[in-house]
């Protein structure tokens, strides 16, 4: 595994198993916890983003069906 991607002295892997959208949000809160440990993100900052293309389905693994994505936030 070392030599087919390159992983060199030093470097850390993660490998989360589970569904794709357990796996992107776990990767997503240790990418957060890491940034917030190394001191990358500066709470004062304001940064925007413009965001043009949103999911519009998502797959429910429950119940095996693709449904609309609904935000958790309100418009």
């Amino acid at each position: 595994m070392k030599s087919k991607i390159g992983i060199k002295d030093g470097d850390i892997i993660f490998i989360i198993g589970d569904t794709e959208k357990i796996a992107q949000t776990a990767l997503g809160a240790l990418r957060c916890e890491i940034a917030r440990i190394e001191n990358l993100v500066n709470p004062g900052d304001y940064k925007p983003v413009w965001v043009t293309d949103f999911p519009m389905f998502e797959f429910d693994e429950e119940d095996q069906v693709i449904i609309l994505f609904t935000s958790i936030y309100p418009a």
